[in-house]
């Protein structure tokens, strides 16, 4: 078994406590789930793989829902900051494994909920931070775990990816990267000791 030296984890359910944001949304505007995705999830889609300005897609979006630009980038905002919540038992472990392993995000993410990212401290905190977005491509879209891989320099062996989402799971996994579906802190701590590595 080759050496761990990465550590690659996503962020909504893993590193911060997460709710459903369609569900969360639709709620917000009255709308059944499956309507208010059917509305948001075209433009949201082209944001998270950064195939769209966000101008565009806020454009868009206010239309279908018969509301003012500004004011959808508002609800947007405060959307994701509801349901992301602090983890700090989650961070806390994050930093002591620092001291022995990069670790490293990677998550799906637009423009305005890289905002909400920023008030965790992600970006000082981690070693490398990599979101959809930036890069031009999505999970569970195999490309995006390839530019980690090419972006850490190292064999997909020795990095660990891990992430609340099956179908997230399953590319890394086909690329021969070490993963853990995410289900809780007691579990997740468990799995780290399959691959010899202790908190």
């Amino acid at each position: 078994m080759e050496k761990i030296k990465a550590i690659i984890f996503d962020i909504g359910g893993v590193l911060t406590k997460y709710k459903d944001f369609h569900t969360y949304m639709a709620r917000k505007f009255n709308l059944k789930r499956a309507t208010w995705k059917k509305r948001i999830e075209p433009e949201r889609n082209l944001l998270i793989r950064g195939k769209i300005s966000q101008k565009i897609a806020l454009k868009k979006t206010a239309k279908k829902l018969n509301i003012d630009e500004k004011r959808i980038e508002k609800i947007l905002f405060e959307g994701y900051k509801a349901v992301h919540k602090k983890n700090p038992i989650m961070i806390n472990l994050v930093k002591k494994l620092k001291k022995n392993y990069k670790i490293i995000i990677l998550s799906n993410q637009t423009l305005i909920s890289d905002r909400v990212i920023k008030r965790f401290n992600f970006y000082k905190i981690f070693n490398l931070v990599i979101l959809s977005y930036k890069v031009g491509t999505r999970k569970p879209d195999a490309k995006i775990y390839k530019i980690t891989l090419k972006k850490l320099k190292l064999n997909p062996q020795e990095c660990i990816f891990i992430d609340d989402v099956r179908r997230n799971i399953l590319p890394a996994k086909k690329l021969k990267i070490k993963t853990i579906l995410f289900k809780n802190i007691r579990q997740f701590k468990k799995d780290l000791k399959k691959f010899n590595i202790g908190i």
